[in-house]
């Protein structure tokens, strides 16, 4: 069975590093390294690029080699509560039942993809987060995010009437110490670049309901021991967590919008009762200038093959920079990008392709207008598939309207990254700045034309 897989694999977009990757975790690995393998770690292991690696892994998926989870990261505690096989299954409320908490969901930081081999090729002895006790619960904390690099600095049981003794070694930085389930009641740990080689002791008494006057400790870089006591009836968990982003998340808002997810899995959509606010993300617009005319001179057999072949050429850029097509309308294209910097070289890409393609017999005349947008949108299902709506799609799709068929019109939500300006500045592109105002949306908005 897996040697026939792998040969489907070696027969897909897969690349040849990442399928030998695959094999060896499989035949090699532990049971604990083939359960929900985070996709970013094993590029980053293997010296692989995310890109390729996800690639591989979704086709992987779809193939049947690896099961694709959607985890759902407890806003409180860290443990993975639940997971599901399909966007249908998730719901804008989530639940913890070691927390006892309920809160709303976040597509973009809390809900997670991993890959767990599927059990046809190979079984996997690892309980799941709900299979275990309370005490297992807390090993399983500690097997995942010491393997994805997420370590708790301290993590353990305090129990009813016990003095329990944890010791950390702290880095300069914010963390956060509190009792799962009780997040909203956590105090702050400040350490300084001030290093000791004395141990540092802390007292933390908690009352009956969890609550603790101690709210900001202020330490230096080293060696702390906590003596955590309770007035609990039973048992709870004492976190400390560092307070920086989560390394290697591999969001959902991310994998959902690449070109190959969509591709591979196209009927996995959200309920339609649900719908995400996403913070942030890149809405890029296209639209043919002159169709109109184009399918009267041409005819609309030959207008609409060449309208087919610029959607194909749309289609391979924005999935080799990271994007992907969220509809067309007419033939206008809708994309959106995680980065800002991806959305940008592929919109310079298909600009200079388009304007090249215009003067050859390939697409003679076929010229596009681009604009590029960054900002919250609502992630929906719209016709069985995930769509973006809100102010941002609308001033994306207004910037596009004031672009000219030589430039890539770019917002200044865009123009602001580091990461843009370091790519045009690399690139030696042309910048110029304008006010537009736009239809149905108040205010001038400052914007930028590369060329």
């Amino acid at each position: 069975m897996l040697q026939k897989k792998l040969l489907e694999l070696q027969g897909s977009k897969c690349s040849p590093a990442v399928t030998e990757v695959i094999r060896n975790l499989i035949v090699n690995g532990s049971d604990f390294d083939c359960y929900k393998i985070n996709v970013f770690r094993v590029a980053e292991e293997n010296q692989l690029s995310k890109a390729e690696t996800i690639q591989g892994f979704l086709y992987a998926a779809r193939l049947g080699i690896m099961d694709l989870s959607w985890d759902i990261h407890c806003a409180s505690c860290k443990g993975i509560p639940e997971y599901h096989k399909h966007l249908m299954g998730l719901q804008n409320k989530a639940h913890c039942n070691l927390c006892s908490v309920d809160w709303d969901l976040s597509f973009e930081e809390q809900v997670e993809v991993s890959f767990t081999v599927n059990p046809d090729i190979r079984q996997i002895k690892y309980p799941d987060w709900s299979e275990r006790d309370f005490d297992g619960k807390m090993q399983f904390l500690d097997d995942i995010l010491s393997r994805e690099k997420r370590n708790f600095t301290v993590g353990t049981c305090i129990f009813e009437g016990k003095t329990t003794v944890v010791r950390g070694e702290f880095t300069p930085g914010e963390y956060y110490f509190y009792a799962p389930g009780f997040l909203e009641d956590a105090g702050k740990v400040f350490v300084s670049e001030e290093k000791t080689t004395e141990l540092q002791t802390v007292a933390l008494t908690y009352d009956k309901n969890l609550k603790t006057d101690t709210k900001t400790l202020h330490l230096k870089s080293g060696q702390v021991e906590f003596h955590v006591t309770a007035a609990i009836e039973g048992m709870c968990g004492f976190l400390i967590l560092p307070q920086k982003p989560v390394h290697n998340f591999v969001s959902a808002a991310y994998i959902s919008g690449l070109q190959d997810f969509k591709d591979l899995f196209a009927g996995e959509f959200l309920r339609e009762d649900v719908s995400f606010a996403i913070k942030s993300i890149t809405i890029m617009f296209t639209d043919i200038k002159g169709s109109t005319a184009m399918y009267e001179k041409l005819g609309d057999s030959q207008a609409y093959a060449l309208v087919q072949k610029h959607f194909d050429i749309m289609t391979e850029v924005i999935q080799k920079h990271n994007g992907g097509i969220v509809k067309t309308i007419g033939d206008a294209v809708m994309a959106s990008f995680s980065v800002n910097s991806d959305a940008v070289k592929a919109a310079v890409k298909l600009q200079k392709m388009f304007w090249e393609l215009s003067q050859s017999e390939a697409l003679r005349g076929v010229l596009v207008k681009i604009g590029l947008h960054r900002g919250p949108v609502i992630a929906v299902t719209s016709n069985r598939s995930l769509d973006y709506f809100g102010r941002t799609a609308n001033i994306a799709a207004r910037v596009q309207s004031k672009a000219n068929e030589d430039e890539v019109l770019i917002s200044d939500s865009v123009y602001s990254d580091p990461a843009v300006h370091d790519y045009i500045q690399a690139q030696g592109y042309h910048i110029e700045s304008r006010q537009e105002l736009f239809k149905g949306i108040e205010g001038q908005f400052l914007v930028y034309s590369i060329h």
